[in-house]
């Protein structure tokens, strides 16, 4: 938009110096009036000193962004203690769920604590979703198993009354105003609602034991995943930026209208995998591959995949490289943003700080926007000036974004060298602001013709 108003302007540019004058008034004037009707994009680094206020003084926490809410106002995930050594009975020694406000610059703090007859828990280990508005938390908290609550401004919100040690419920998304969420039950899906409680997931084949991953923001529409195939990937480091954790042969899209249908990869592969639903339920992402992996350190060849109507597309990639994966989807289902990996090769079980570098620098993150493909720190640095922000990063995978799109997370590698989390938030026009420009075009306009007209 301000490359064609000044494109415009100079058009009308006269060579006389009273004219140059005018001409140098009106776009200070122009410029002026769009700048304060905007927010300049900004880089976000998330460590310590962002989200606590302060470095830590023993060890350091590692973050990894995995939720932002749809407004675009607040990021959450999990973290995990750096350097530091635990003797603790739990699975997630060391982890703890965060959300961090953009808008106040601060840490959220999380209400509740998953509970049992007889036991109090501790923190949420992650984050799973935020409501669009960022005021409530689905999590994930563990006491010999894993359990899922809501956080609200009110206190914690319990998905059921009597929670038994050893009895698992984990959800994964739920609607815009936190009102319908899907999860895992044991080992079958779920729904629950205010008013219903847990009620078994919908069912699209009898034969196939579906589980709901992903919700609509309305709550009609779900992302279905079969359990038969499931892969842990041993490092969550690697996990976050190279690949995804539920590798799935079968997935399936329903609707609350009772249709229903299971997706394909693109044509040419054998398999996919789904990571997520567009909020308006009009858009799956995930990848398509041609090969299961045989151990749990093997990355696949895969293809970046969209799923519209359930017809599957591929998303191209850079020039070079060979393979990638679609991760994050906006609200209507018109940007992607994801990764894309040089080389593919297989990455040690255990990865050491010293070998994580390596591995993350053949990956870069990457955007889907406007049918066009970019690599995400290029794009950020040429169109929205942040080359000096960036300066020494390798973004090397978007995981997230949020709703209005406006909002991209991921991870990559720091200057120093090291793994690590970031936030970008891109401008958006106030109310009036297009308006100002469109005005203060019409009558610079106005003012310039009769002049162009006696010349």
């Amino acid at each position: 938009m301000r490359k064609s108003a000044i494109n415009l302007l100079g058009q009308t540019m006269s060579t006389t110096s009273r004219d140059r004058s005018w001409t140098v008034w009106g776009l200070i004037f122009i410029a002026a009036g769009y700048a304060s009707a905007s927010h300049a994009a900004e880089f976000i680094p998330i460590n310590d000193q962002t989200v606590l206020g302060h470095a830590s003084s023993i060890f350091s926490n590692s973050y990894n962004i995995t939720a932002i809410s749809g407004d675009g106002t607040v990021v959450a995930g999990s973290s995990h203690a750096v350097g530091a050594i635990y003797d603790c009975a739990r699975f997630d020694c060391g982890s703890g769920g965060f959300a961090y406000s953009l808008k106040d610059r601060e840490r959220v703090i999380l209400e509740g604590s998953p509970r049992t007859d007889t036991y109090i828990g501790g923190a949420p280990v992650s984050v799973r979703d935020l409501s669009y508005d960022g005021q409530q938390a689905l999590l994930l908290g563990e006491y010999r198993h894993y359990e899922s609550y809501l956080s609200t401004p009110q206190g914690e919100n319990y998905l059921r009354d009597n929670i038994v040690v050893g009895d698992y419920l984990s959800a994964s998304s739920m609607s815009s105003d936190g009102g319908v969420i899907v999860g895992v039950h044991g080992s079958s899906g779920f729904v629950w609602t205010e008013q219903t409680g847990l009620q078994p997931a919908p069912v699209v084949d009898p034969e196939v034991n579906f589980i709901p991953s992903q919700v609509s923001g309305d709550g009609t529409t779900m992302l279905l995943s079969d359990s038969d195939y499931f892969l842990s990937i041993v490092n969550p480091l690697v996990l976050s930026v190279l690949a995804s954790n539920e590798w799935s042969q079968r997935a399936a899209v329903w609707h609350d209208s009772g249709e229903s249908y299971q997706l394909t990869p693109v044509e040419g592969n054998e398999h996919l995998s789904v990571t997520r639903l567009s909020e308006d339920g009009t858009a799956v992402i995930g990848s398509s591959y041609n090969y299961l992996p045989s151990t749990s350190n093997q990355i696949r060849l895969s293809v970046p995949t969209v799923w519209r109507d359930g017809i599957a597309s591929e998303l191209p990639l850079p020039a070079g490289f060979e393979s990638g994966s679609a991760i994050g989807v906006s609200g209507d289902g018109g940007t992607i943003v994801g990764n894309a990996i040089l080389e593919v090769k297989d990455y040690p079980l255990f990865v050491n700080v010293d070998m994580q570098t390596d591995l993350l620098l053949d990956n870069r993150a990457v955007i889907w926007r406007d049918g066009q493909l970019h690599i995400l720190q290029d794009w950020l640095s040429d169109e929205w000036g942040l080359a000096e922000e960036l300066e020494g990063w390798t973004l090397t995978s978007a995981a997230a974004i949020s709703a209005n799109g406006q909002t991209i997370a991921g991870a990559g590698v720091n200057p120093d060298g090291e793994y690590a989390s970031w936030v970008v938030t891109l401008p958006v026009p106030e109310p009036g602001a297009c308006g100002l420009l469109a005005a203060s075009l019409l009558a610079f306009a106005l003012y310039r013709w009769p002049r162009t007209k006696a010349a």
